[in-house]
């Protein structure tokens, strides 16, 4: 064993976990040195798992492999936890930004970037020809947006809430965690 790779070390850590298949399972970083290939695969026994009832505690600094995977997440800083949660739940109390894409008309971006920029509840705004993303700290200020747009002749084809990423949450919990 002291001869494997320390991919085929954390398979076979894995495999010993599962030896007995118990009903509370605890994963601590159980993707670390693995391929893409391996990753995808211990992604998809977890999922079974889940499936077959099993209760999965996974340890992780990969955020995306967490949102991916995870029904209720734990976020723990210097050994405390500060927030417990769905991943919708904790981007509802995290205090993050939510982030829309809205597809505008082509070459309307900077009237589309003039008539949002002067609202307090907008904190962020990008744009492309035909694409004006913004951050906003309050949802309801997305139906004052459009009729800023409206207003100022701006033609909007769609309106798509982009996720809130548990990387956003963590950084904001952090910051807050900062201020206190």
């Amino acid at each position: 064993v002291g001869g494997f790779s320390k991919g085929m070390r954390q398979r076979l850590a894995i495999a010993r976990t599962l030896v007995n298949d118990p009903d509370i399972i605890f994963l601590d970083e159980p993707t670390s040195g693995l391929d893409p290939v391996a990753t995808r695969e211990v992604h998809r026994l977890i999922e079974r798992l889940s499936h077959r009832g099993r209760t999965v505690f996974l340890c992780t600094h990969n955020l995306v492999e967490a949102q991916r995977l995870c029904h209720r997440v734990a976020v723990m800083e210097q050994g405390q936890m500060v927030a417990v949660g769905t991943p919708r739940e904790l981007a509802h109390t995290s205090g993050v930004d939510r982030r829309y894409t809205l597809e505008i008309a082509p070459d309307q971006a900077e009237a589309a970037r003039a008539a949002v920029t002067p609202r307090a509840a907008v904190s962020a705004v990008a744009t492309t020809d035909a694409e004006l993303t913004l951050t906003v700290n309050d949802r309801e200020a997305i139906p004052d947006v459009l009729a800023a747009l409206g207003a100022a002749h701006v033609r909007v084809y769609a309106v798509v809430p982009q996720q809130t990423s548990l990387e956003d949450i963590y950084m904001a919990l952090h910051r807050r965690k900062g201020q206190a």
